[in-house]
């Protein structure tokens, strides 16, 4: 039908008819056009008649009738005025278009929302913002901000202000490692890449997905993609010349052309750490291998990491605004997650060496330590089992590596999977599941050895890749994920599920309150990386020392 020699559609307002824009809050005026083509060879008759409906209600209507010559492109204006929503609330509209364009019919339709009046912010947050942008847009929102003096509850890193004063960051990591609460808002993609050894997308983002988080109850993916107005942060246009990163095709721009920010939600999605305690609370972008937010428990605080364009659109989009309120909320007043204290492992040096890929912090035992506030219990370790019950009762967590053998830890039984199983498409959603998603779960082909899976005697989780069992005051992890069981290196296929893989080890860990050699990196940034994935990513070649006598570190792994 759109090859045809006519067609009709419902576009953007006059001016900008790409543009998707499809939240308004009430009152507002909902502007768009109806697109009529004739390329035929003789001028056709048409008549248009299109209607609006709000939550099953009529709220608009319209129609026209003419001739449009040969080759004609002609723009009819629709415009309705949003009907009241409550307070907080939201309903569902629909643009319905019918044209007959000479004996030809087109119908197209447009979904939008409408928002009610959305409640103002309330709490004082201390700002670091050198550019203003962010500062605005939290004032904007009803908080009452002022200077960072160590006495609010909140602090928020405005827009690139990492990136203009560095000694930000070590303050801020005796703040969060205290107790403080932090938000990092949206830096310089460069920047991020070099300084903090992160990968990110190298496009905007216009459409986020929504996770097992309390930010996003209530809204959907539809509330997350092509926002009212143009993101900044990075260039709109930019002029591609002289000695820029190219792709396969000689002056082709590496990950293509860049044009226009128009309905930008996220110019700097990240790449979900692989191997450290960083937890998404959205994801975007290929295999949703992308956050643009994400938050780490850190000491006794916690941080969050932003890179939504919100200053750019909550004053005119109303879901950003609404997703805005949230963040900041969220921050301020989430139950913190402590970090556990000392984590344990008990077992041989096979799942020593599998926790060390992981990068997860621990000191091994010889026997069950009661003091530890997290077990790591390997396949072959030995562990009296009252004893190991009575710890659990008291409130303590364990967590156990893979095992294949049909008899598991605490009652626990396992089987192979099928011959076809290629991991999960379904995410559990546990609290020491949180962050993970079937874009952790699931695999990119089978394996010629099937793996073995939870079957019983436990809450079974991701089709048996994972397993929980509460055991009076505490709770017992079982992992059946294994990055090493790809072989990745010689079946080159599995890279990305090995990747996918770590990820989900360690992000269960970190639920559970295990620390990562990684997770202090974001308050160290440096100039460097070789990006830690599989194999050598070298992202610099170069590594620069923090200064002589600085407290500073420098790294050679990252762990992305």
């Amino acid at each position: 039908e759109n090859n045809g020699p006519t067609l009709a559609w419902i576009a953007g307002p006059a001016g900008a008819y790409t543009a998707k824009d499809h939240h308004f809050r009430s009152g507002q005026k909902i502007d768009k056009q109806v697109v009529l083509l004739n390329d035929t060879r003789r001028p056709q008759d048409f008549k248009v008649t299109w209607t609006a409906a709000v939550a099953g209600k009529e709220v608009g209507r319209g129609a026209e009738h003419g001739t449009l010559a040969v080759s004609e492109t002609r723009f009819i204006p629709i415009e309705v005025i949003a009907p009241a929503v409550e307070s907080g609330g939201k309903a569902d509209g629909q643009i319905t278009l019918t044209a007959m364009i000479g004996e030809t019919t087109h119908q197209d339709t447009f979904a939008f929302r409408v928002f009610g009046e959305e409640r103002s912010g309330k709490g004082q947050i201390a700002v670091v913002d050198p550019n203003g942008m962010t500062s605005k847009m939290l004032a904007d929102l009803g908080y009452a901000i002022g200077a960072w003096d160590g006495e609010s509850p909140l602090v928020v890193i405005g827009r690139n202000a990492l990136k203009q004063d560095p000694t930000v960051s070590p303050k801020l990591e005796a703040w969060v490692r205290a107790g403080g609460r932090a938000v990092i808002c949206a830096q310089d993609p460069q920047w991020m890449t070099q300084a903090l050894g992160w990968r990110v997308c190298p496009k905007v983002s216009r459409r986020v997905f929504p996770m097992n988080s309390a930010i996003t109850d209530g809204m959907d993916a539809n509330d997350l993609r092509d926002w009212t107005g143009s993101s900044t942060l990075i260039e709109a246009y930019p002029e591609y010349s002289g000695d820029y990163p190219r792709g396969n095709e000689r002056d082709q721009p590496y990950a293509g052309w860049h044009w226009g920010n128009r309905g930008g939600v996220s110019s700097a999605a990240i790449e979900k750490p692989h191997r450290s305690g960083w937890r998404p609370l959205l994801e975007c972008e290929f295999d949703l291998a992308y956050t643009p937010l994400m938050e780490l428990d850190y000491g006794k605080g916690r941080l969050l990491v932003c890179t939504l364009d919100l200053e750019d659109h909550v004053a005119l989009d109303p879901a950003a605004r609404r997703l805005a309120g949230r963040i900041i909320d969220y921050a301020l007043r989430s139950p913190l997650s402590l970090r556990a204290s000392k984590v344990v492992y008990l077992g041989g040096a096979e799942g020593r060496e599998w926790l060390d890929k992981v990068g997860v912090a621990y000191q091994p035992s010889a026997s069950l330590d009661a003091s530890a506030g997290l077990l790591l219990i390997g396949p072959d370790a030995t562990v009296d089992s009252a004893a190991l019950t009575a710890y659990l009762e008291e409130g303590g967590k364990v967590f156990f590596l893979p095992r294949s053998q049909a008899q598991g830890w605490l009652g626990t039984s396992l089987k192979p999977a099928a011959a076809q199983f290629a991991g999960s498409l379904s995410a559990t959603a546990w609290p020491e599941a949180r962050g993970l998603s079937v874009s952790d779960l699931r695999w990119r082909s089978y394996l010629d050895t099937p793996p073995w899976l939870l079957s019983d005697g436990a809450e079974i989780g991701a089709d048996g890749l994972v397993g929980r069992k509460v055991v009076g005051k505490g709770v017992a992890i079982f992992c059946q994920v294994d990055p090493d069981r790809f072989h990745a290196d010689e079946k080159t296929y599995f890279r990305y599920t090995r990747w996918r893989s770590a990820r989900a080890v360690a992000q269960l860990l970190a639920n559970l309150g295990a620390s990562f050699a990684a997770d202090s990196r974001i308050f160290h940034p440096v100039d460097l990386w070789t990006a830690d994935l599989d194999g050598a990513w070298q992202m610099k070649a170069t590594l620069t020392l923090p200064p002589a006598g600085s407290d500073a570190t420098a790294h050679a792994d990252p762990g992305i």
